[in-house]
């Protein structure tokens, strides 16, 4: 399989890069034989100079030159010869069923095809695996020769092999207990009767070529009785719905036969439910009540239908309703908020969004000190109105009245009092010490 891979690419590529110096020409396997007398290759080759070569791995002739011309008729002459070839050959195909027939040709010990090939002159291969059978010869007379010898030989088999298809229902009744109706026929005409294993309702009848004409017109008969004692009643059921006919483990159906003495058959690969046996009021009784579990299932299926697509338009309902009270509280609060909200921020150059506006210019929680005037004082300028006129009596000696002393400025009162000393205090804070001009001193 690998090595088949590698030619199939090695051709590829060699099609594709010289495809005047590399061609194929196609062979079936049955002509393998006769495409592969190397005589008729080297000629080919002798007259035009080009290699050919049959590969039956790939079944085809490779032709190969580096003259183009030489490589096309090369090819015309290999074409020219599958011709030929075909002619010398007649290629019998089977169905897979039939593959019985291969040995029937082959003969006990190869006698009947050893036969053939005696009589007619001529080679005849078997390919099991493909169920075929080649015959060449070296004239077309001799060909059609034993051809006709193995059609006769084919159809005779066909006589003496017959294949006959029992409904499935009628199967247990056509074989039997333990196979007895079966055995019976077989001892009554003759002939052997055996089930195909691949086709469980195909059977087998052989033997020679009048009892299996006997025995197949009696089996044609009995089947046409038992339909006629059988006649059963059909529907089309859809798949989702035969479990709701059987039934938990094949309840509800076990129900129902027991009840109509009727025997019902679901056919799952036609979809078909069929009442058969018992008297016709019992098989429609039984018809109706399959019926009845069928339409109380798809109004159960429509019910639960509707219920999604009512849920489902609920759900966009409430959807269309979140989505226009957001758009309502956006309105208002655009309304209680006159400032305009912040556009957004062009894309650069490159593609990416500028979202340097997106952000404040200074970090959350920083403090900027602003620089103070020169010769002010923090101390005196905060406090209550209270403290600031008790200070301003101490140092002044005079009482304050408070026209003064709302325009009362640090700056003043630093200026009446002269600073005698200045220290660090235990938490790093600078103090300071003022005497006014009456004698007291203020600690700050």
């Amino acid at each position: 399989a690998n090595v088949k891979k590698a030619k199939v690419a090695l051709m590829g590529f060699l099609d594709f890069m010289f495809p005047q110096q590399f061609q194929t020409v196609k062979v079936h396997k049955t002509l393998f034989k006769s495409m592969g007398d190397p005589a008729p290759l080297a000629d080919i080759s002798v007259k035009t100079g080009a290699s050919v070569s049959l590969d039956r791995d790939m079944t085809w002739v490779l032709v190969r030159s580096e003259d183009s011309d030489a490589t096309t008729k090369a090819v015309t002459l290999v074409e020219e010869r599958l011709a030929g070839c075909e002619k010398l050959n007649a290629v019998f195909r089977f169905e897979t069923f039939e593959s019985w027939i291969l040995p029937i040709i082959i003969g006990k010990g190869g006698s009947q095809i050893q036969q053939l090939q005696s009589e007619n002159e001529c080679s005849i291969d078997t390919y099991k695996d493909e169920v075929t059978v080649v015959v060449s010869a070296d004239s077309e007379e001799k060909v059609q020769a034993a051809k006709v010898a193995l059609e006769a030989i084919v159809e005779q088999a066909r006589k003496e092999c017959i294949f006959i298809e029992i409904p499935e229902s009628a199967i247990p009744a056509f074989v039997g207990k333990g196979g007895s109706h079966i055995k019976q026929m077989s001892d009554e005409y003759v002939v052997e009767i055996e089930r195909v294993k691949k086709h469980s309702n195909l059977f087998k009848v052989t033997g020679k070529e009048d009892a299996v004409a006997d025995a197949k017109t009696a089996i044609l008969s009995w089947l046409k009785t038992w339909e006629a004692n059988h006649t059963g009643l059909t529907i089309e059921v859809e798949e989702r719905f035969i479990p709701n006919v059987l039934g938990k483990g094949g309840e509800t159906i076990r129900s129902i036969q027991k009840e109509s003495c009727c025997k019902i058959d679901i056919d799952r690969n036609h979809l078909t439910i069929t009442v058969r046996e018992g008297d016709e009021a019992n098989r429609e009784a039984a018809m109706e009540k399959i019926k009845s579990i069928i339409d109380e299932e798809k109004a159960k299926a429509a019910e639960r239908a509707a219920a999604k697509a009512k849920l489902r338009e609920q759900e966009q309902a409430e959807i269309a309703a979140a989505k226009a009270q957001k758009a309502a509280e956006e309105a208002v609060a655009a309304a209680s908020n006159p400032e305009p909200m912040a556009k957004e921020a062009p894309a650069s150059d490159s593609g990416a969004k500028d979202r340097s506006k997106e952000f404040t210019s200074r970090p959350v929680g920083l403090t900027v000190n602003k620089p103070k005037a020169k010769g002010s004082n923090a101390a005196l300028e905060v406090g209550t109105k209270e403290g600031r006129e008790l200070y301003l009596m101490l140092i002044s000696g005079n009482e304050s009245n408070s026209e003064q002393d709302d325009r009362w400025e640090s700056s003043t009162v630093s200026s009446s009092a002269a600073m005698i000393s200045a220290c660090g205090s235990n938490d790093g804070e600078t103090v300071l010490h003022y005497r006014s001009i009456s004698g007291f001193t203020v600690r700050i």
